[in-house]
This record gives C-alpha cells, sequence and structure tokens, in this order.
C-alpha cells in the first residue's frame, strides 16, 4: 500500500520570495530546537523571574520562523518543577532575526505570552546569544549555552540561556509519500490510490472478518463513529447509498442526537478530552465521503469543524487544567489535530488559523510523547489513563500524520515505537482470562469495549513499527485473543475501520522472546517489568517501579500470573541509577543504593518464580505458593530447592 501525505506548508525564516498561493512551499523537516530562558517572565516582580520554554526549528542554517512556547512547569521524570512556572500555557511567537558565525548563534525572538485565569500574559522581546558545543547524548547534535537580554511588559529581563538541537528530525518524511493538495481526500487513514488494494484485502479471511465486525458493530447501538462507518463502505464500495448514510447519520450528531456514553457529543462533548475524538469523529466521516457530497455541504461542515476546535481546543485551553502527564491531554490534542488535518486547505476553511492549528497541535503532539510518556512508553499517570490518551486521539493522530501530511514521527523518536509494542510485555493470560498489572489512577482490569479502554491494536498497528508487528500480533493472536477474534470492533465502528486498513495481514507472527528481551525498562519512568516468556497461558511477569515523587502509589512490587497475584511495597524510591544483571538463565538481580531484588525464572527453585529481596534483611518467596518447602534462610544465604543466592557485599548473587 501507498503511503502519502499532504504537503504542509513550514515557513522557512527570510525565505527568498513567498510561493503564489496555489503554489505550495516545499516542506522542511527540521531539526528541533529548545531552549529555557531563565528568569524570560515575571508574575509582578521582575526580580521573581519565571522560565520560558522556546521550541524552534534548524536545518542547514535555515530557520523556521514560527517559536512556540511554554511558560509551566519543568517535567523530568517523575519530578515537577513548578517553582520556576509562570503559568501553564503554551506561548506563541516569531524569529525576527538568525545570526550564525561557527559556534555562535544570535537570535532575535518577539513572543506573546498567553494568561490562564489566574496569571496575566503580555509580550516579551528577547534577544538570545548562545555557544554550540557537542553532546555527549547521540540523540542531541549540541547542547548550547548563553545568556539573554529583553523585555517583558515593558520591563528589563535578562538571565542565563540553556538548550539543545535534536539530531535527527522529528518528524521525518514518510516512506514513499507524496504530498496531496486541499480538496483531496481521503487523507487520514489511507490514500484513494491505496483503495485497489484495500479492495483485494477485503477478499482475505481477514479482510472478510473484519468487515463482519464492521456490519456487527453498525447494527448495535449508535455512536458518534457511526458516520464513518458507513463512509468507509462508500469508499470501499463506491455505492452512494452508504455516503447517504454516512451524511444522515453527520446530521443526527449536528442535531444533538447523543449515544450511550453521552460524554462524546458533536454538540455539548464532556469536555476537551472528550470534545478532540467527537470533533475528530465527524471529520473522519467527512474525510471519507467528500468527493460524494455537495460542495456547499463540504463548506459548510469544513468551516463547522474549523469553529469547534478553534479557538476553544487550541488557546482557550483554561490555564493549565490538563498537563502532558494527564490522560485528557493525548485525547484532547490528538482528536483536535486530526479533525484538522481532515480539513486543511479545503474550501470553508480560513488559511491562517489552520496553519496555525496545525503548528499548536503538532508542538503539543511532542509535548505529549516527551513529558506525558517514559522512553518505553510508560505513561505517567498510569496504564489506563495513558490508554485513555493513545486510544482516543493520539495514535489516530499519528496516523494522519504520515497519511495526510508525509510525516514519519515514530521512526526518529524512539519512545514513540513502544506505543503498541509494550502491551507485548504487559498482558497475560490464565485462568481467569486476559489479565494486565495495572498501575496509577483508574487502575483496573484490560478492558476492550470502551473508548478509552479498546482499540489500542486496531488503531495503534498503524503507527507500530514493522519490525515490531511480527510479535505483537503473535501477543494478540495468542494471549489477548487467542480464540474468535473480534479485531478490536465491539462497540465503535471506527475501530473496524483501523483494523481493516491497519492490521498486519499476510505477516507471519513471531513469539516475542525470539526477537525481543525478557526484561523491558523504562528509565523515565524509572519502571522495570520481567517477563517469563511468551506462552498461551501461564507466563508471570513481575514489576518494580520507583520515582519518589510518584502519584497514586501503590505497592512498588508486583507480580501477576499463573490464576495468582502478590505485592510488596518496598521504600525503593530512586531507581535511576540501578544497575540491571541479566545472567541469561531467566535469572536476573536488581540493585541500587545498597538494595537488591532477585527475580528467578529458571525453575530451580522447584516453582515458575522465586523472588529474594535484600534491603537490610533478607526476605524469599515462591510463586505461586504451594505445598513445597518455602526458602530457607541463613545468614546471607538463600536457599530454594536447587537454587542458592547470597548477599555478596550489597548485591545478591546467584550462586554457579
Amino acid at each position: 500500500m501507498t503511503r502519502c501525505g499532504i504537503l504542509v506548508a513550514a515557513c522557512a525564516f527570510l525565505a527568498a520570495a513567498a510561493a503564489p498561493a496555489a503554489q505550495a512551499a516545499e516542506k522542511v523537516f527540521y531539526h528541533d530546537v529548545e531552549l529555557r530562558l531563565s528568569g524570560a517572565l515575571f508574575r509582578s516582580d521582575p526580580s521573581d523571574g519565571k522560565d520560558l520554554e522556546l521550541y524552534l526549528g534548524t536545518l542547514k542554517g535555515q530557520w523556521d520562523k514560527h517559536v512556540l512556547g511554554w511558560s509551566g512547569p519543568l517535567f523530568d521524570g517523575w519530578r515537577v518543577d513548578g517553582s520556576r512556572a509562570h503559568d501553564s500555557m503554551d506561548d506563541e511567537g516569531v524569529l525576527t532575526e538568525v545570526k550564525e558565525s561557527g559556534d555562535k548563534i544570535a537570535l532575535a525572538v518577539n513572543m506573546t505570552i498567553n494568561p490562564d485565569p489566574w496569571v496575566k500574559g503580555g509580550s516579551g522581546t528577547y534577544a538570545v546569544e548562545l555557544t554550540r558545543e557537542p553532546s555527549k547524548d547521540p540523540a542531541k547534535a549540541a547542547v548550547l549555552t548563553g545568556t539573554f537580554t529583553g523585555r517583558y511588559n515593558g520591563q528589563a529581563v535578562k538571565g542565563k540561556a540553556a538548550g539543545w538541537i535534536r539530531a535527527a528530525c522529528w518528524p521525518s518524511p514518510a516512506a514513499g509519500c507524496a504530498p496531496c493538495a486541499g480538496g483531496e481526500h481521503p487523507r487520514l487513514i489511507f490514500r484513494k490510490g491505496d483503495l485497489p488494494a484495500l479492495k483485494q484485502r477485503a477478499a482475505t479471511a481477514e479482510g472478510k472478518a473484519i468487515l463482519a465486525r464492521l456490519d456487527f458493530v453498525l447494527a448495535k447501538a449508535w455512536t458518534l463513529w457511526h458516520p464513518m462507518g458507513y463512509a468507509f463502505q462508500y469508499q470501499l464500495t463506491g455505492e452512494k447509498k452508504y455516503a447517504d448514510l454516512a451524511k444522515e447519520h453527520v446530521e443526527m450528531a449536528r442535531s444533538g442526537k447523543q449515544q450511550g456514553d453521552r460524554r462524546y457529543s458533536y454538540t455539548s462533548p464532556g469536555g476537551k478530552l472528550r470534545a478532540g475524538s467527537s470533533y475528530a469523529a465527524i471529520a473522519m466521516a467527512y474525510d471519507l465521503c467528500y468527493d460524494a457530497w455537495a460542495p456547499t455541504y463540504r463548506k459548510e461542515l469544513a468551516r463547522e469543524i474549523q469553529n469547534k476546535v478553534f479557538p476553544g481546543l487550541v488557546t482557550k485551553t483554561g490555564g493549565g487544567q490538563h498537563s502532558p502527564r494527564s490522560n485528557h491531554y493525548g485525547a484532547w490534542q490528538g482528536g483536535g489535530g486530526t479533525a484538522i488535518l481532515a480539513i486543511t486547505g479545503d474550501d470553508g476553511t480560513d488559511p491562517e488559523i489552520i496553519a496555525r492549528c496545525n503548528r499548536i497541535f503538532r508542538r503539543r503532539a511532542k509535548r505529549a510523547f516527551h513529558d506525558g510518556y517514559g522512553d518505553k512508553c510508560y505513561f505517567f499517570e498510569g496504564h489506563h489513563c495513558g490508554r485513555l490518551s493513545t486510544n482516543t486521539g493520539l495514535s489516530s493522530y499519528l496516523q494522519a500524520l504520515r497519511v495526510a501530511a508525509g510525516e514519519d514521527w515514530i521512526a526518529n523518536y524512539p519512545p514513540a515505537q513502544w506505543l503498541l509494542t509494550k502491551w507485548v510485555y504487559e498482558l497475560v493470560r490464565d485462568s481467569r482470562g486476559l489479565q494486565n498489572l495495572q498501575r496509577g489512577m483508574y487502575a483496573g482490569g484490560f478492558g476492550r469495549g470502551g473508548m478509552s479502554s479498546g482499540g489500542d491494536f486496531a488503531q495503534s498497528f498503524g503507527v507500530c513499527p514493522d519490525a515490531h508487528k511480527p510479535a505483537v500480533l503473535w501477543a494478540y493472536n495468542h494471549v489477548v485473543e487467542p480464540g474468535d477474534k473480534t479485531y478490536d470492533a465491539i462497540t465503535y465502528p471506527h475501530r473496524a475501520v483501523y483494523a481493516f486498513v491497519n492490521w498486519p495481514v499476510g505477516v507471519k507472527e513471531v513469539n516475542p522472546g525470539e526477537v525481543f528481551p525478557k526484561v523491558l525498562h523504562d528509565a523515565a519512568a524509572e519502571y522495570f517489568l520481567f517477563r517469563s516468556g511468551w506462552s498461551d497461558a501461564g507466563d508471570i511477569i513481575v514489576t518494580m517501579i520507583g520515582g519518589a515523587k510518584r502519584p497514586y502509589r501503590k505497592p512498588s512490587l508486583l507480580v501477576l500470573g499463573r490464576g495468582a497475584s502478590a505485592s510488596v511495597n518496598l521504600t525503593w524510591p530512586d531507581l535511576r541509577g540501578a544497575t540491571l544483571d541479566d545472567n541469561k538463565d531467566g535469572t536476573y538481580v536488581l540493585s541500587v543504593d545498597g538494595k537488591s531484588l532477585a527475580v528467578d525464572f529458571s525453575g530451580k527453585s522447584g516453582q515458575p518464580l522465586l523472588l529474594v529481596i535484600a534491603d537490610g534483611t533478607i526476605t524469599a518467596r515462591t510463586f505461586p505458593t504451594s505445598a513445597l518447602p518455602a526458602p530457607t534462610i541463613e545468614g546471607n544465604q538463600v536457599t530454594a530447592g536447587k537454587q542458592t543466592l547470597r548477599l555478596d557485599g550489597k548485591k545478591l548473587v546467584f550462586a554457579p
């Protein structure tokens, strides 16, 4: 299938001449520049300085003239520093001058600081003098240090400036993409050139099964995504009756018809979390039926979608009501961003508003990742909240950015590659069915039918790296749904559409143990997950988490599998400096600050799992419990069956 993209203009600083209105400018994939100006803002007294982060883009001496800012807290793993925060708002500005000479960079920036309900905004002008130096971090091309001077709301400010330049452009050009113009549809999930391949897919066993699921879900209770379901049937068959059905159901939504979960509504959504995805639902139907509907109707609907998204989801953010660590954020940004991509360049829209929205939603997508998710996509607010953020907005937006804008948001940002793949580690199946060890707010089971708790595979297969798909497919077929398949199409029609387009049909599944290590480590979240292996049933997982400032505190050590679970509340607040010994025989030792945890899946203990903890005293237990003798502890030595460990100084060691 082709991977095409709409050309979204990225303005280049001091371009020689503006392109004619009918001609799209060449797309530039900039390298991110992040700067923090210490003391650039203040609330009332300039001596009580607050910080301003600036996000810019550069490529071979060419700079993006648009600057986005952030005047809120600084996020670093579990640590959140709000002491230097002005408010919790996104800011906007322009780069008015750039001078580069060797390793010296001089920037002139004009910024508009947006207010929230408690803190007044204003305007700032800043002259920044920077020195570029090599970085030891391979993800950074250079680090930047220097100073700035300027004025905020007419009063002089100055301070230190520091930042870095990303080594690789993010996003990067999507392979095989060709730009599309305004008025070219569909564009959010697939392109017109993909239709022949999709029609061939309809003849496969998986394709037939997924289309049957679409019919099944469309026959159930009405949802806001029914218009999209019918619109997809129009694309696949070319029959006008489906486009008419889609329009009829769009009009139901526009007239205020409510689905079962009334929080999702086109006319009265429950907050920005639901608003983004609710508007995107209608925008998806618009995208798929664009060629079938009358131009006057399309124009009216495009303008309506624009006015729903802007300014409500773009500039009227409510003042920090939801940060990237909130389950609301990815849904809000991803849904709003998808809706805007659907109408970009179309009749009825304002080009300046659309361009502004596209810039802001893209920047917030980056913040959603590097502030909300860890480096293996652990979501800081917890497992369920991460599903909500991903499934109701972010994953669909990333796919739309590739298809509609030719942008690959996965290849050059390793954490994003684990958005779906992490569930290969997290899910087990035993006598109780599908199980998941959840942490954080709303922690519970791995539900699969709701808007928040559903669509993980159908949607995120669209942004899953090709190298990961065989293992993820194995996990779905053997752990998630080893019997009859729903393909995530349980309640909402759009999940069937995504499944039909995204499912890795023809890919040969591979046991994850053949391609992935059995330990998942998210360093940013201080999270370790140990897995006994991958089988249809009977696997065991052990999860350990640190974080001195971690909210929603639960026992730091959790065990799940074989029909049982266990927990231990260890006082290990900081795992940032932890070391892990993998003995390559199913045994592991995690050590930090004189404390040690041994995880033994080797079976030598006589049980599937032996846990030994040394943190002042030594404790040991096997899992699941049985009639076998409990581990014995004599001095610094632990014996369980044929397995022996000893505490060697401050670290547990398995005996040869």
